[in-house]
């Protein structure tokens, strides 16, 4: 059960980062999500993310992996813990990139999902697939191994529709 829970723990602070709130109480644990001066907080999360051992990774691709040096130098410091760091690519992404598809979405999605997330950084411009391989390939190049997953979501209206986002491993 304690595995479970620390599994699960993980989960939701990745999830939590990458815009899907859990809405409700804390279910019997430490992890609550709270609003504080437009700002979420979570009890134990900057705890759990500190505790990852970071494995910085590469994209393969030499002109991304420079245009990520160059955004994580601009917005992340050294004395920035893991949590801090993922915070600051997390708002990167809120305040500089709007909801919709690319006119070069097909072109950067050929690349695979570190063009995407490229795409999506370079144009200011994305769906839920290209918000979470953005996120991921910042957060890879940082250590934290988050990746992306998908599924259905409920939509407004009823029914599911696809959706995408990131998952610590």
């Amino acid at each position: 059960m304690e595995k479970l829970m620390k599994r699960w723990t993980r989960a939701v602070a990745v999830v939590a980062l990458t815009c899907m709130i859990v809405l409700g109480g804390c279910y019997g644990t430490k992890l609550c999500v709270q609003a504080k001066s437009n700002d979420l907080r979570y009890a134990g999360l900057r705890d759990t993310l500190n505790a990852i051992p970071l494995q910085p990774e590469s994209t393969g691709d030499a002109e991304i992996d420079a245009f990520l040096d160059m955004l994580l130098a601009q917005i992340t410091t050294p004395e920035m813990d893991t949590h801090d760091k993922l915070k600051a690519c997390y708002d990167y992404l809120i305040h500089h990139t709007v909801y919709g598809v690319s006119n070069n979405a097909a072109y950067y999605w050929l690349m695979g999902q570190a063009g995407a997330g490229y795409g999506c950084l370079v144009e200011g411009m994305g769906v839920c697939d290209d918000y979470s391989a953005a996120f991921s390939i910042l957060a890879r190049r940082i250590g934290v191994p988050i990746y992306t997953t998908g599924g259905m979501t409920h939509k407004s209206g009823g029914g599911y529709t696809p959706h995408a986002w990131c998952e610590y491993i």
